[in-house]
């Protein structure tokens, strides 16, 4: 007779099986893993994203591959439309040997026809959730003001950064920025979603990259095919050639003819618009700031979110939490103060006569960062000239 569980419409997503090693016995036989996989359950016209998540000890001689096959099989005995599935999301199921407050539910189980199993899920427990780690993709409508673009009609050229590619639409090259990347956090997508609303915002800005549209597709979690909502993947930005200003400091030549004032007065007045819009850029350094092809400095990753710890003011460096929302422009204009003292390094008219004057500008300019949290444009202006 053929096993029942061999028919169920279960199909594993490759790459998605992880093993972790909880602990060694103490005679070093055996190995207590966790494993997790997911998979799809077919039960036509719908289709629920599942991932299992388990522990179980192995002989420490078992291989990998031979561990995954055994999950995989004891996972297809599994009657997945006995559990409570969420809909248009990933449900994780987790499976435990005990019984306590929380795995109250006993695993309901397909009999296999084979007396004995390398692995098997009898007597085990569980209780499902909406998974904590899945990918979290925000709903698209749409809105005239704004151009959408299927992720379908974009062909990836180039990585540029991790969840950011060089893409093809139409012919012309842009920036793709994803919110599926390696090493996915929760709050990448809050991040992403609260660019777009700066972008929109600042979209007239000349200093701040321009937002050319939105990638959307279909919910790849939807459970009916005839589902025809779209999500959020991404935003499509324009790409700038010729690098970065880290790109420009790291150059072996100390200036190539650079235009330094003009980037830093670009920086500055980018920097001013931010504010001017009640937004702070936490993430100002030399990688986040673009040279286009005319040759000005552009400001990127504008979140107002995302910080990295080397550009904070030394008195966040050893905090692990982004600064209180009342300094955030404070930390903007020390980052470009920054900034400054790398690009006047590398300024080939840096004279002696020079270096008193700017030592005595910067220190001002800190002292004026202490103090005051906006950039006031005008002045901006008159210093740049």
């Amino acid at each position: 007779m053929r096993d029942p569980a061999v028919d169920r419409p279960i199909a594993f997503i490759p790459k998605t099986y992880k093993e972790e090693q909880l602990q060694l016995s103490a005679k070093h036989s055996t190995i207590f893993l966790k494993h997790t996989l997911e998979l799809n359950f077919q039960r036509p016209p719908f289709t629920w994203r599942v991932r299992v998540t388990l522990q179980a000890a192995w002989a420490k001689n078992t291989t990998l591959l031979q561990r995954k096959q055994a999950v995989q099989t004891a996972c297809r005995h599994i009657r997945f439309d006995r559990l409570h599935l969420f809909r248009d999301t990933v449900t994780e199921v987790v499976l435990s040997s005990e019984h306590d407050i929380a795995t109250i539910r006993k695993l309901p189980l397909e009999q296999p026809n084979a007396d004995k199993a390398e692995f098997r899920l009898d007597n085990r427990w569980y209780y499902t959730r909406e998974d904590p780690s899945r990918i979290c993709y925000p709903s698209f409508d749409f809105d005239a003001s704004m151009t959408a673009v299927r992720l379908s009609d974009i062909t990836k050229e180039n990585k540029l950064a991790a969840g950011v590619h060089t893409v093809y639409h139409n012919h012309p090259l842009y920036v793709y920025k994803e919110i599926d990347r390696a090493l996915y956090e929760l709050s990448d997508t809050a991040i992403l979603v609260q660019e777009l609303c700066n972008l929109r915002l600042l979209r007239r800005s000349q200093y701040i990259v321009r937002l050319v549209g939105v990638v959307v597709s279909s919910n790849p979690y939807r459970t009916a095919d005839t589902d025809g909502s779209l999500v959020l993947r991404g935003l499509l930005l324009d790409y700038h050639p010729n690098g970065t200003l880290a790109d420009a400091l790291q150059a072996a030549d100390r200036s190539g003819g650079r235009p330094w004032r003009r980037w830093a007065l670009q920086i500055a007045l980018g920097l001013a618009e931010l504010h001017c819009n009640s937004l702070a850029h936490m993430d100002l350094k030399p990688s986040n700031v673009v040279i286009s092809v005319d040759g000005n400095a552009v400001l990127i990753d504008v979140s107002g979110r995302a910080f990295t710890q080397e550009w904070l003011r030394p008195r966040c460096v050893t905090s692990t939490r982004p600064p209180r929302k009342v300094w955030k422009h404070e930390y903007g204009v020390w980052a470009f103060g920054e900034q400054l003292l790398h690009m006047s390094s590398k300024s080939s008219d840096d004279m002696p006569a020079r270096r008193t004057t700017r030592k005595k500008t910067r220190s001002r300019a800190r002292a004026r960062a202490t103090a005051t949290p906006s950039v006031d444009e005008p002045e901006l202006q008159r210093l740049g000239r």
